[in-house]
């Protein structure tokens, strides 16, 4: 992520990654908006939680106070700018998305594809009979391991148009059961 791009980040959050400073500094310290963002966008790359909270000079604990605050900010942020990840939903969007993947494809080979899509089984602790209704629908078979199924469908560019957590690690295909959005 470039510089410019993080301060644009900063400055759309706002008002959202702001707390008040006379109660940060009861606590220790008042942590900067853009400091948190960096905190929870090093986290979210793979991030030791470990290393950024030494870094940063906060308790494990404090750490993930900050990210789950940042993470709240930035999805209920109702910011067009950041408004930006969307399936095409319209005949004339399906086919403006086909024209793009066409335009890049070698000898015309990829003609009425809106988008690509790929799965991820994201590995998890097991989760308690408190937690969940039915602990083993967490384990993946195939995968030998417990976890949740994540989706996602990118356009011709590599933007996202779709992410989602598709369910518990049993659930092997979801977008096997999307509707048909382009007709052929």
């Amino acid at each position: 992520m470039s510089v410019e791009s993080f301060t644009n980040l900063v400055e759309t959050l706002g008002d959202a990654l702001n707390v008040d400073e006379h109660q940060g500094r009861r606590r220790g310290g008042h942590i900067e908006p853009a400091l948190r963002l960096f905190c929870t966008i090093r986290w979210l790359a793979g991030g030791s939680y470990l290393d950024i909270a030494g870094l940063v000079g906060v308790s494990s604990s404090r750490l993930y106070q900050i990210i789950d605050k940042t993470i709240h900010a930035i999805a209920t942020s109702s910011e067009p700018a950041l408004d930006n990840i969307r399936f095409p939903k319209t005949t004339e969007e399906c086919e403006a998305a086909a024209g793009e993947f066409l335009a890049i494809s070698r000898g015309s080979a990829v003609s009425n594809c809106v988008s690509v899509h790929d799965g991820y089984l994201l590995r998890i602790q097991t989760p308690s009979a408190g937690e969940v209704g039915n602990v083993r629908s967490y384990f993946s078979g195939h995968y030998q391991c417990n976890g949740v199924n994540v989706q996602a469908a990118c356009d011709a560019h590599c933007r996202f148009l779709f992410i989602g957590v598709a369910g518990p690690g049993v659930v092997v295909h979801l977008f096997s059961v999307f509707p048909v959005l382009f007709p052929g």
